[in-house]
This record gives structure tokens, sequence and C-alpha cells, in this order.
């Protein structure tokens, strides 16, 4: 999604300048109805990290807000009461008061906690990012800014005053208060490292050098202090705070340092390439291996709380946490509950509802067990960044990714591996994935640059820009039935009604600020639309003719996807800024979705199972999050389409599953069919015992529908359920069915031919065919049908029986009732054969008698009588006329003595 990438963009270039003073495993995820439970992958964007003695850390995220740990970094929870999912760039705790801890934001301004993260309260008057913060001994808090430079608070945090006096750059990185004289400070911007000896009054330039990324003071004794600097070009160091040297590193880009509390020669310099060490003071870097060596490192700590100072933490971005308990000479993952991964998109496999995939910035994670564990998938991706993702659900182990900057990818192997399939496609940039419904082999790619199809199951695409601009941005694609293709845009609501041939924009009634997000059908009226846009959730009732607000409940906010359950009573999803929303009511009022979700900005969403379903939340920077259906009744699925059936024949029989997903007994006290239809309907117990059903918890029962039409018209009618469910007593699943009417053809009389049918494809509906039948079909009515007679050689058409219209020898049929037409046929005389037989040419006989008085008259003429015949041999006879040939008698008597030669 544009707003999302272009947020994103912007981030990624300031998390390089964040400062603070492949399998993943998951908890159990049984969870309460409707109470959010986080799944992972632990892992993500580590901006910087706080340890606060004797045993907890904080560490501030992209996206994602704060997560704690008091075990020493073993598990984490989110701490963001008050604080939401801004990204905290920098964390500082009062040194007098512990557990007042400050955290600065991109944008979101600075935030003030006094119970250790328990609760947070935004400092109205602060700035709106703080890069850099800083504590001295008696309160007094320094903020350094991108584009305003240092702030500074004398009354904790309740006003503001710039500190820039000296400062010839407004882009401040990194700051530093010296441990012995809490007036020195040093600040680390894009211009260098500048220094103030009177509490930020005024500054000087110390050294010039390219971007100034985190600092480092270390005053283990009097007369000891050394000074590290992370640049963009290495590790700079000094002993005095105004003359700095090179300190190693030259050409990296070191976005972090820290330095042995007790030996000033140890040092640990954080890179986008890992972790490097040094045990004389920068004179040479030796590369920390293990998981961190090919990581970008943001930030790096020592734990305060070990006296040995041999535990170390790091911030990485993409890896979350990882700590070193030796010194710094082995790192490990902990990151268990730490969930900041980018969540772009989410689906689950209908066949195996425990299996789920998920899109992120890092890459495709595969979990086979509801999100217990995750494993990491980017064999073959030349792009880790995973905006979409398309499950062929015909054959589950066949999955296509969409790329942010790669294209697409496609994986027939549940997505070990991947290959490249993007011939055709100009645009590297991939919002949206969709599947024709009866074609799997018919895809639909939404780009940066419009929309592309593929009849070839991804192999080669062609673009589809006729009435979508070329330029468009096509973020969710939805495929209906009869052809019919949706799409939302950065400039709306697209439709077409040709498989995406060619598009017709509409908009009217839409948000005005023009940008669909995400498209959903109800599962019993394809035409009824709901749109995720810019500006809330609209709604049409004409396949998106026309539009209207239906935000009821969320408001006028950015929603980024909706889904729908495939059970009855429907229920609607959206995925929001601020959390999840339910709809029951056909969107006519929306409702929070749970308690426990740590993180609301939602990008993604997918349901798996149907009774009652789970539901996967895949968030921006919080990873995922699930939740069961708090539904204490669930009817699968929600519309029963019972297809065609020939007038008074019943249906294939078809179940309708009733859930109780509540704590209680569900008692149903009746199910019937209503509705103008409903005769052509008619239910029957299946599994369970009776129509007065009792359903235990977490039990189900399936009833059977039949249909039998007693005409070839629609029919439409409702199975209602009515029990005690105090969410919906009643319970409405939706029946649809088609009569048709059979067509048969026959043959008869003497003489042989065949009957030529044009007519579209017959329908399946169970019509059994006459064995004397030439053909036989069921059309639904009003189906237009012509029958062409085709005598063979030796007969000829007399006409039609049962056809309700002629023209010459053809039978046209308007399909309105059943017909049995009958095309005759009879043989023709040997006469007539004499007569008509071309010149020199071939007279087929059948094995008949011929009983009549034939005469030849045609001088000069040769014929040749042929087929079936050997009693008796004829050749050579003389005269204006030769009949030659062997003649076969299969039955009856050749009678020549009736046939005269002249």
């Amino acid at each position: 999604m544009t707003l999302v990438k272009e947020r994103f963009s912007v981030l990624f270039f300031l998390m390089t300048f964040c400062f603070c003073s492949s399998s993943w495993f998951t908890p159990n995820t049984a969870s309460a109805a409707n109470q959010w439970t986080s799944l992972g992958p632990w892992n993500g964007d580590v901006e910087c990290l706080l340890a606060i003695p004797p045993s907890t850390i904080y560490a501030g995220t992209h996206s994602g807000g704060v997560f704690k740990s008091s075990d020493g970094g073993v598990t984490w929870s989110a701490a963001n009461n008050g604080l939401g999912n801004p990204t905290v760039l920098a964390l500082v705790a009062d040194p007098a008061q512990p557990a007042t801890i400050y955290a600065g934001t991109y944008d979101s301004g600075i935030y003030k906690t006094t119970d250790g993260g328990s609760s947070w309260a935004r400092l109205s008057a602060a700035p709106a990012t703080g890069f850099a913060l800083g504590v001295d001994p008696v309160g007094t808090i320094y903020a350094g800014t991108f584009g305003n430079g240092i702030y500074k608070s004398s009354d904790g945090g309740v006003t503001w005053q710039s500190a820039n006096g000296g400062m010839t750059t407004a882009q401040v990185y990194a700051f530093a208060i010296d441990p012995d004289v809490a007036t020195t400070l040093y600040a680390g911007t894009a211009n260098g490292i500048f220094r103030s000896d009177n509490g930020g009054t005024s500054w000087s330039q110390v050294v010039s050098t390219s971007w100034t990324r985190d600092l480092a003071i270390l005053a283990p004794g009097p007369g000891q202090k050394k000074i590290y600097a992370a640049t963009d070009n290495g590790v700079l160091v000094s002993s005095d705070g105004m003359t700095w040297t090179s300190a190693g590193l030259a050409g990296s880009s070191v976005h972090a340092v820290v330095a042995h509390p007790a030996n000033l020669d140890t040092v640990f310099a954080g890179t986008t390439a890992g972790i490097f060490s040094s045990v004389n003071g920068g004179g040479t870097w030796t590369p920390v291996g293990g998981d961190v060596a090919t990581l970008a490192i943001q930030s790096l700590i020592y734990d305060p709380a070990d006296a040995g100072y041999a535990t170390l933490f790091s911030g990485t971005m993409g890896g979350g946490v990882f700590k070193s308990s030796n010194g710094g000479s082995l790192w490990q993952s902990t990151n268990q509950e730490l969930g900041n991964t980018f969540i772009q998109s989410v689906v689950t496999d209908s066949v195996a509802p425990a299996t789920v995939y998920i899109g992120t910035n890092d890459g495709l994670y595969k979990s086979t067990d509801g999100g217990t564990n995750w494993t990491l998938s980017t064999n073959g991706l030349a792009n880790t960044d995973v905006e979409a993702l398309l499950l062929n659900h015909a054959t589950p182990s066949q999955l296509y990714a969409g790329t942010w900057q790669s294209g697409v990818f496609k994986s027939t192997d549940g997505g070990a591996t991947w290959t490249a399939a993007n011939a055709g496609i100009s645009s590297a940039q991939v919002h949206a994935l969709g599947m024709d419904g009866v074609d799997p082999q018919r895809l639909y790619v939404g780009t940066g640059s419009g929309i592309y199809i593929s009849t070839n199951a991804g192999s080669s695409w062609g673009a589809l820009a006729n009435g979508i601009p070329s330029n468009a941005e096509v973020f969710a694609v939805l495929t209906a039935a009869d052809s019919v293709v949706y799409a939302g845009t950065n400039s709306g609501f697209y439709r077409s009604g040709d498989r995406g041939v060619s598009w017709t924009q509409s908009n009217a009634g839409l948000a005005p600020c023009g940008v669909v997000y995400g498209l959903a059908a109800d599962p019993a009226l394809e035409t009824t639309l709901y749109a995720a846009t810019c500006g809330g959730i609209y709604k049409s009732s004409d396949g998106g003719a026309n539009w209207s607000l239906a935000s009821s409940g969320i408001g006028q906010i950015m929603v980024y996807n909706l889904t729908a359950t495939t059970t009855a009573p429907v229920t609607f999803y959206a995925g929001t800024e601020t959390g999840v929303f339910a709809s029951s009511d056909h969107a006519a009022t929306w409702s929070p979705v749970g308690t426990g979700l740590t993180n609301g900005d939602v990008y993604a969403f997918a349901l798996s199972g149907t009774l009652p379903p789970t539901l996967y939340a895949g968030t921006w920077g919080g990873g995922v999050f699930a939740a069961t259906s708090s539904q204490d009744i669930s009817v699968s699925p929600a519309a029963l389409n019972l297809g065609y059936r020939v007038a008074a024949q019943n249906s294939t029989t078809q179940a309708v599953t009733i859930g109780n997903g509540g704590a209680s007994n569900l008692i149903i006290s009746s199910i019937a069919v209503a509705g103008t239809g409903a005769a052509a309907f008619s239910i029957a117990p299946g599994t369970c015992d009776s129509l007065t059903p009792t359903i235990f918890p977490g039990g189900s029962c399936t009833v059977n529908v039949t249909f039998a039409p007693s005409s070839g018209q629609d029919y439409a009618a409702t199975l209602d359920i009515s029990s005690n469910s105090t969410a919906s007593p009643v319970v409405n699943v939706a029946l649809v069915g088609s009569g048709a009417y059979p067509l048969s053809a026959y043959l008869a009389g003497s003489g042989s031919g065949t009957i030529s049918v044009s007519a579209p494809t017959a329908v399946d509906a169970g019509l059994t065919c006459a064995p004397s039948a030439v053909f036989c079909g069921a059309y639904p009515a009003g189906t237009s049908i012509t029958l062409t007679p085709n005598p063979a050689a030796n007969a000829t058409f007399s006409g039609w029986s049962g056809c309700p219209m002629t023209m010459g020898n053809s039978c046209f049929i308007s399909l309105n009732n059943a017909v049995n037409a009958t095309a005759t046929f009879t043989l023709a005389t040997l006469q007539s054969l004499l007569d008509t037989a071309a010149a020199n040419g071939t007279i087929t006989l059948t094995t008949i008698t011929y009983a009549e008085y034939a005469v030849m008259n045609r001088p000069g003429v040769s014929l040749t009588l042929s087929g079936g015949w050997s009693d008796t041999t004829f050749a050579g006879q003389t005269g204006y006329t030769t009949i030659q040939g062997a003649l076969t008698i299969a039955n009856g008597t050749l009678v020549l003595d009736n046939i005269q030669l002249l």
C-alpha cells in the first residue's frame, strides 16, 4: 500500500539514526473467545534498549511501541498503555527515579511513565520527534530532534526550551552527559560532534565528521575517561572531548557503540553488517560471529545488573534482541513474545486450517500449527519484502507472493522454494493478487503501475490498462461470478464484466479521499460489496455502481482490509489503524473485536476454520495476533446453492453444519425453510438426531437439504434456524436452486440419418437419458436450441414430431417446457436413386429388399451399385448403361428382374 510503504521508507532512512542511553517459537496459542493472543514471529526492528537494575530491560521498536522484560530478556510483553504503537527511537530513565522513563518517538512526541512502563502520558509541550534523550542527575531532560536541534526541560517535561546556542545544525541523533560533570554535554549531529560546558546554553563544534549516530562516555575512575563515537565512517575516540582521532572501522557505517564500564579499551561497535569487538581501544577489530553476523545493529548496551560485565544486549533491524552472557563472544536471540514483525499479508489454507502464511518486510513465514511455531522461507525470493500472498485452495501447495521491488514469485511446494514469475510485468511493486473463482490458471496482479493478467498460472502476464490508468496503484483485486472482477486503487473503485479485459470506474458516493485499500463481497449475495478506504467503510448493493458510507462505530479512519466468515450469521471483519472491528448486521454497525491487541495497526487479516473461525490479524510492527470468534452459533455454509435440477427430480443432498462455539448447550428450537421458493426445498436430519437438537459446547451436527423444483424457474428460500443463542437467536442460510427443462431427440422411420444440435453447454441437472435418445440435455428456461436433420445418402427427411416450431427442415426451440423431438427418415426408392445418382457415380444400397420396377434410361451413363451384397455377381453389363459391382444380401431378396435395362 502506498501509505504503508511511504511511511516505511521515511522511517527506514531515519531508523539508522536511533539511539538508547531460521525458526522462531511462540507460546501456546489457546485463548479465550475474542481474546487476542500474540503469536509472533518473535523478532522485528528494535531501535533502542534500556536496562534498569536488577533485571528489567526495555526495547523501543519500529511501529510497535515499547516491549518490557522483567526477567533479563528471557520473555517480553508489550508496555504500550497510553503510548500506542509509535516508532520509539530513544529511551532514558531518570537516574534518581528509575521507574520514571522517557520515550522519544518518531513524529508522535515524547512520552513519560512514572510506573516503569505500566502507563504512559504524552508530554504535550515536547517536540514531535525525539531521536536522542538524556537525563542528568538532577532530572534535567535533553531531547535531540530531527530539524529543531536540542530542547531542554527542567520540570520533568512539563515545559521545554530550545537549547541551540552555537549549534550550526538542526539534526541531532545522539546525546551524552559527562558522568563527572553533569553540565558537560555532547551531541552527535549530521555535521559532527558538538560540546556544551554549560548545560546546553551554548555549543561549539569539536569535530567535523559525517553522521554521528551514537556516543558512549566511560569514566570508571578519577582521571580515566574515554568517549567513543559511532559515525558513518567508522569509530572516533577522545580522551578529553575536545580532540578526536580515528578508532578504526573506517568505511563502515557504525550505528551503535558501547564500552566496557571498567575497561576503557574494550569496546563493541554495531554496524550494518554485524558486531565488531576491540580489546585495544579500537586499534584492531574482530567481527563477532553467530546469528548477529549479518544483521544491522541499531543499539548496544551492557546490563548494569551484571557486576562482572559479561552480559550485553543488542537491538537489531529485523532480528529483534540478542543477548550475550559471555562478554560479547557468543550472541543468542532472546525474543520470546517480542513480536515486532511488519505483517503485510496473511493467508490460511482451507484444507489444513492450522497452516498459516504471512508476508512480512523480512520474507515469508509459515506455520503448520496455527502460529505456535514459524519458519522463515526466503529460498528463491529475490526480494524479501512480501506485500501480497495468494494461495490456490484447489492445490494448496501452490502459492504466489507479490513483493515490493521484485514482482511476483511462485511456489509449488508450500512455500519451501520460490521462482520468479514476472514475464510481461513491467512494475516491480506488487500490492495485490487475485485468482479467478472458476479457472485457477487465470490470475490478476495489482501493481504500482496498473493491473496485469495471466491465463497460464503466472508463466506470462499481459497488461490490462483498458479503463484503468497505467499509472494507477492497484491495492485490491476481488473476483466474482459471471466473469466479474473488481479492483481497488489509489483513484477509487473499478469494475470489469469481461474478466478484466475492460474496466469502468465507479466512485459514486465513495470516500472523498479516493483510495480503496480492500474489497469484500457478501457470501450470500456477490453483488453486495464492501470497500475499505482511506475514509472508513463503504457499501454498495448494486455491484459497485453506487456507494454509501457504512462505517458506524468505526468512523472515517484508515481501513486497510475486509473479510467475512463463510458461516451464518455472516460476520464481517475490518482491519483498521485502530484495531479490528466486526459487524454482524451487514455493516449497519461495527464494534471492536476483543481485548489484548497490543498493536492496533492491522494491515492484514484472514480467517481459518468455520466452527467457530480463528481470526488472524497481521499488524504493522506488532506481528500476528489470533483470536477465536465468540459466536455461540455458527452455521456453515452461509449460503447454499443447490444448482440445477430437472422438474420433479431430487438434487444431490447437501449438508448444513450447525456448531456451538459458546460455553453452554445450544438448544435448537426449530429448523425450517421459509420464503417464496420454500416448496422446492426439503430438509432432514443428517448427523443431528432431529430438527430440534441440543448441541454441546464445541460440538456440531448437520442437517441435509434437498432441492426438487416443479418447473424450470429459479427458486430462492432461507433455512431458518432458531435457538437459544444470545447473539443470534435466528440464523438464516440463503438457499437457491434453479429448475431446468430436458430436451431429448430421437430418430424414426425406415431410413437413417443424424441430428445436429446447436445449443449452449447443457447444465448438470441430474437428467437421466432414455437409451433410445440420440441426444439429451438439460437447460435453463428460455434457452434457444436448433435441431437440424441430416439424412443418410439413401434416405430422405420426412418431418418432425414433438417440435414446437419448424422452419424448412430445422426445428427451433425456446425451451420453456420438456421437449421430446423426433426426426423421421424414409428410405429412398431404387428408382429415385437411379434417377438422381451422379453420372459415373455410386449408388449405395442398404440391406433390404427392393421390390419395384426401376427403369434406367440414361444413355452413356455408367453407375456402380455398391453396398452389402455377395450372393450374385454382376459384371460388365453392356448397353447404354452399365450396372456393375458385387452385391451382398444380408436379409431379404434383391429383386433384379424388376429392373429394366434400356
